[in-house]
């Protein structure tokens, strides 16, 4: 469902390879609130939840070390969205998932998707001007 489309692609072969890899963790979010046989999901939610955040760091991580390289002007700004998409994963609480599985999911889904395409489509293409 979710996958990295001709129009996010930075043409900057690692950060879309790593773009790809974000899409790919939201797609497993989807799939599990398609699932249907597994009643219980919070395991599954829990390891999604951690595997984006440690993915997302390191991603961040990458493009903040290419952004310092080619001196890219709003590097700060930049790096205070990333941080706020980490402090809102941070924030979700893990326990409450347990009760509410698939609004979970939603709520979990509909942040991540809204805010990597606003952030790929706004954001990421001014670094990428200083790269090419």
């Amino acid at each position: 469902m979710f996958e990295l489309t001709k129009e996010y692609e930075t043409g900057v072969y690692k950060i879309d390879k790593e773009h790809r890899r974000l899409f790919e963790l939201a797609d497993e979010c989807y799939n599990l609130l398609k699932e249907d046989i597994c009643e219980d999901k919070y395991e599954k939610v829990k390891k999604v939840i951690s595997e984006l955040k440690n993915y997302a760091k390191f991603h961040f991580n990458e493009e903040e070390k290419l952004m310092e390289s080619v001196k890219h002007k709003q590097i700060f700004t930049h790096k205070l969205q990333h941080d706020y998409f980490i402090e809102k994963i941070d924030d979700i609480d893990i326990d409450a998932i347990e009760y509410k599985q698939d609004q979970y999911i939603i709520d979990i889904l509909t942040f991540i998707v809204a805010w990597i395409r606003q952030h790929i489509l706004s954001k990421d293409v001014q670094y990428v001007s200083d790269v090419r």
